[in-house]
């Protein structure tokens, strides 16, 4: 279930070179009407969602 009005899309890349994996994360968002004067707070709220992956990397590695 999808609660509140913002309806991000978001996709994870996996890429492969010599012998390394690249993980990139794309979001899209597009807040309607006046909810654009929460763009600042929006995407403040998502990098801290994507440091999450910082965190991923490192238990991977440790492995």
């Amino acid at each position: 279930m999808v609660a509140g009005p913002a309806r991000p899309h978001g996709e994870y890349i996996l890429s492969e070179a010599d012998g390394r994996t690249t993980v990139r994360f794309v979001l899209d968002l597009k807040l309607p009407g006046l909810m654009k004067v929460l763009d600042g707070l929006v995407t403040k709220t998502m990098q801290g969602e994507v440091a999450q992956l910082r965190m991923l990397k490192a238990v991977l590695e440790a492995r």
